[in-house]
């Protein structure tokens, strides 16, 4: 695809967001059997998400006014020292859930400036023609990493504990920026200094614009669909009776899920419209979220997350897509912060009333009013959406 050299940016990628989940799976696994707390497990959702809906406007603006690539590199460094700081007090002392927060909050600060630069990134690195194919392949690498990285992570705490699963977290942040510093981008990194590069630009753009609003809301959705898959992963596995490793397998569940799409999501798109391929992919995944809140057997469980996988990486591509196509390069790093506070800012939000209501009536409940929230959101939402192909 494009430059040769792009090769170890994706491979990168798929390690840190390896990574990622083998560290939220852990963390969420450690806080939950340290407290006994679905509510708290959502609380670590909440610090590392926060950062992103409180900050990540300021940082696309950032991300338009200086070279995104030394950006994200930042962001990794720094969640990446917070991971080694977390893996260095798991090894030294029983696990606790206090440090798992502290970790949590920094590693959420990293990820939120990785949030607000990676999209924007993304169509410097490959050529405009195959920008479609990356973004696919960039998901691909993600959803790879979660259909491993959770079930890793899990087996990895029963094994040798909470430090080493930290630690390869930590390593997998540095190496992506050490390979980051390594690239040398095709296109321009930053807006032009002619272009409008306020903050208030950006949102300027959106307020005008109800198609790009109406895809910010579908992206707020699918990170409130996405939110059970690590919050109520343990007190699910609990429900029926699972073991240590089942959160995790639930986890991973989700991430193959993503990968049987993989084959057509690009001929889907191209024959049925971004819109169509999105619509269909939110009723997967809000659908899957309603078996898991029916499910009560460990395989029906893991068959239900299969299900709601489905539609995650159609979902993903096809809103990202329809954006980058809608959007100017000299505004891409706004906007595309805005589509990071939309999917992952709707998460602390999503962590505290999913382990709430999983505290007071269960997480089946929990996890079933998700799924029909995303059954029915974003369709109304789609409607005022036009009809985009994929061609480039």
């Amino acid at each position: 695809m494009g430059d040769a050299r792009m090769g170890p940016y994706f491979f990168g990628g798929m390690l840190s967001s390896a990574g990622v989940w083998i560290h939220n799976i852990v963390s969420a696994i450690v806080v939950f059997e340290a407290t006994g707390s679905a509510r708290l497990v959502g609380l670590v959702s909440v610090l590392q998400f926060a950062p992103t809906l409180l900050f990540g406007v300021a940082l696309g603006g950032l991300a338009d006014r200086v070279d995104r690539r030394w950006l994200m590199i930042g962001g990794q460094t720094l969640a990446g020292g917070a991971a080694a700081t977390l893996a260095v007090v798991m090894w030294s002392s029983p696990p606790r859930a206090g440090p798992v927060l502290l970790a949590a909050a920094v590693i959420g600060v990293g990820n939120a400036v990785n949030g607000a630069t990676v999209q924007a990134l993304l169509p410097s690195l490959v050529p405009r023609v195959d920008l479609d194919g990356a973004l696919v392949l960039s998901t691909l690498t993600f959803n790879l990493a979660r259909a491993f990285g959770p079930a890793i992570g899990a087996f990895a705490l029963v094994i040798g504990g909470a430090g080493p699963a930290f630690a390869f977290n930590a390593g997998s942040y540095l190496l992506l920026a050490a390979i980051l510093i390594l690239i040398r981008p095709l296109g321009p990194t930053r807006a032009s200094k002619d272009d409008d590069r306020s903050l208030a630009g950006g949102l300027r753009f959106v307020r005008r614009d109800p198609v790009v609003r109406n895809l910010l809301l579908c992206a707020a959705v699918a990170g409130l669909a996405v939110d059970p898959v690590v919050t109520l992963s343990p007190s699910l596995a609990d429900a029926v009776g699972g073991g240590d490793t089942l959160p995790g397998l639930l986890t991973s569940a989700f991430g193959v899920g993503s990968l049987l799409t993989v084959g057509f999501i690009t001929r889907a798109k191209r024959r049925y419209g971004l819109k169509r391929v999105a619509a269909t992919a939110f009723l997967a995944l809000g659908g899957g979220m309603v078996c898991v809140g029916l499910a009560t057997t460990e395989v029906w469980l893991i068959a239900s997350m299969a299900l709601a996988g489905t539609g995650f990486l159609a979902n993903s591509t096809s809103l990202t897509g329809m954006l980058q196509r809608l959007v100017p390069n000299h505004l891409l790093g706004r906007v595309m912060a805005l589509w990071s506070v939309a999917f992952m800012g709707s998460r602390p939000a999503g962590a505290l009333i999913n382990g709430t209501v999983a505290d007071l009536v269960g997480p089946r409940p929990a996890a079933a009013l998700v799924g029909v929230v995303t059954l029915l959101v974003p369709i109304a939402l789609l409607r005022r959406v036009p009809a985009f192909t994929d061609e480039p």
